[in-house]
């Protein structure tokens, strides 16, 4: 019973944590992505 809630908790908060570091990785990507944007919207101004 105990073993198996251990496991129940380790599986748990094993797949909250890669979870969370997907939405990580996708908010730095997309804060990157929309920078790189940003940057080269203000370099290819003609001015």
């Amino acid at each position: 019973m105990n073993t198996s809630l251990q496991r129940k908790l380790l599986f748990f908060f094993g797949t909250t944590h890669i979870h969370w570091n997907a939405i990580a990785v996708l908010v730095v990507d997309r804060l990157s992505v929309s920078r790189s944007r940003t940057v080269g919207f203000y370099t290819s101004d003609p001015i």
